[in-house]
């Protein structure tokens, strides 16, 4: 985390010692406190030598929560000596480190090693195998590092938002190191630069590109419009799956590390209507932490799918980045793993991907920056619905409008029709590909394998509506993956292995 800064003093007033202070003593007593800026702040000591201190109240003429800055020695300042706000050791070092912090930053996020970039998939090969290409549909061939400097992927960082100030900090690297992420400090978010998308058809080969600027020909990806109804310049999901705590008479949903999620069918403290967790309780207990906040959406699923499939080049995630919690006992009640398992947190890479300690298959995945974006628990993802009787679906308008819920509302959603015929339950080989569904993948056949075409399994509608289920849960092996989809439930129910992710809009007004 990025040191603390102080504000200085015009003119630098003094004042002296009215008492003898040695390093380590939390008081320190002056002639004058009004000759020095309010708490918290820092004080100088001249003499023969120099000191500098932090202090955190006052009380009369006594500084409280006195503490030695970095390089201050050990050592007796004598009654007389000098004590003032001057420009500090510290503050030029806290400047430095701050500075060099944020160039960091704009190095990594520079538009200049960002440029367009896709995949090519063969739909007549059974093979999970993606081509990477780049803005011309050429071939390309990523060098070490290029998605940890792609602002997409390297811009997606950990960070804290404050709950009580809404005001958001990042750590030193985009794995959120300097961070607290116990829920204490705040929420645990990541955020997510905005994606331009552009898709297309050539026969038996479909492409995929993403942009990190607008283009001609490029359209903003569905989700960044989410819930303000205008293209963000960035969108926050949850680092982790949701965890629930009660704010006063206010039952919400958190995002932190070591907690566990919320889920319904389960004796979880203070969730109310007893115990129960559907969809539009995920959306209410979200939208009860602030404006913008609400369950992540169908349309932030798909992105996530989207930028996962163009950094491995590959259908096949749970062999790319690992399994996932996804072979533990089905058990009874919550089975699943608490957030933060097997050291999740640390043993990732600085740029947030990588695996908990243990065995592939029992310890959690991380991928820049989010744990779990499948396995462990499935996850609402509000704002589908898909019908058993005719294969239709309504996806939440990808402008941004209309009222997610449970169950769309007339003027909420866009429709189509399409999907896997019913009665088919299967591994995904065809994704949709109208002007709706282009980046939805929506599944228009399931014929394949848990190793060949997409990977990951589908389950059609049983209700008319039936909500969406994303990711798969803790005992459901290689049928889970980012693209796993579970349409078996009505809008109404509350199951023991079914949770939520928070997302944030900062662009949503009151």
């Amino acid at each position: 985390m990025d040191p603390e800064m102080y504000p200085a003093q015009v003119g630098s007033p003094y004042s002296t010692l009215a008492v003898e202070y040695t390093t380590g003593a939390d008081t320190m007593t002056v002639a004058d406190a009004t000759k020095l800026p309010d708490a918290p702040n820092i004080v100088c000591l001249s003499g023969s030598v120099a000191g500098e201190f932090s202090y955190t109240g006052k009380d009369g003429n006594i500084l409280q929560g006195v503490v030695a800055l970095p390089g201050t020695p050990t050592t007796t300042w004598s009654i007389g000596a000098f004590a003032f706000r001057g420009i500090a050791a510290y503050d030029m070092n806290a400047l430095k480190a701050r500075t060099e912090s944020a160039q960091s930053q704009i190095d990594l996020l520079s538009l200049a090693n960002s440029p367009i970039i896709g995949i090519e998939w063969d739909t007549a090969s059974s093979s999970p195998t993606l081509t990477r290409i780049d803005a011309a549909g050429n071939e390309f061939s990523p060098t070490a590092g290029f998605f940890d400097n792609h602002i997409l992927f390297g811009g997606r960082w950990r960070c804290v938002r404050n709950r009580s100030t809404g005001e958001i900090t990042f750590g030193t690297n985009a794995r959120g190191d300097g961070l607290t992420i116990d829920g204490s400090a705040g929420d645990v978010l990541v955020r997510k630069p905005a994606v331009y998308c552009k898709a297309a058809t050539d026969g038996d080969y479909r492409q995929f590109w993403i942009s990190p600027k607008p283009v001609t020909g490029y359209s903003i990806h569905p989700w960044w419009n989410s819930r303000a109804g205008v293209a963000q310049p960035a969108m926050y999901d949850g680092a982790f799956e949701s965890y629930g705590y009660l704010s006063g008479s206010e039952f919400k949903l958190g995002s932190a590390s070591g907690k566990q999620p919320v889920t319904g069918e389960v004796s979880y403290p203070d969730l109310p209507n007893s115990g129960r967790f559907n969809i539009d309780d995920a959306e209410s207990y979200a939208g009860n932490v602030g404006v913008g906040f609400g369950c992540k959406n169908f349309w932030g699923y798909a992105a996530d799918q989207l930028l996962m499939y163009i950094e491995y080049g590959t259908f096949d995630i749970q062999t790319a980045l690992g399994k996932g919690i996804v072979d533990k006992a089905s058990g009874s009640g919550f089975a699943g793993e608490n957030t933060g398992a097997n050291s999740a947190d640390t043993n990732i890479g600085t740029n947030g991907s990588g695996v908990g300690t243990g065995t592939d298959g029992l310890t959690p995945i991380v991928w820049r920056g989010m744990e779990n974006p499948y396995g462990n628990v499935w996850e609402f993802a509000i704002g589908a619905n898909f019908y058993n009787t005719d294969g239709s679906y309504r996806l939440v308008n990808r402008d941004g409008s209309g009222t997610y819920a449970g169950t769309l509302a007339a003027g909420s959603y866009e429709s189509g029709s399409g999907v896997v015929p019913n009665s088919t339950d299967g591994y995904i080989s065809g994704f949709l590909d109208g002007d709706l569904e282009e980046f939805a993948f929506l599944p228009s056949a399931a014929a394949g394998s848990s190793s060949t075409y997409v990977c990951d399994n589908w389950w059609y509608p049983r209700y008319n509506p039936s909500l969406l289920r994303a990711g798969g849960a803790w005992s459901y092996g290689l049928s889970a993956g980012p693209g796993c989809r579970y349409s078996y439930d009505t809008p109404s129910d509350s199951v023991r292995s079914l949770g939520a992710r928070v997302e944030f809009a900062p662009g949503v007004v009151a």
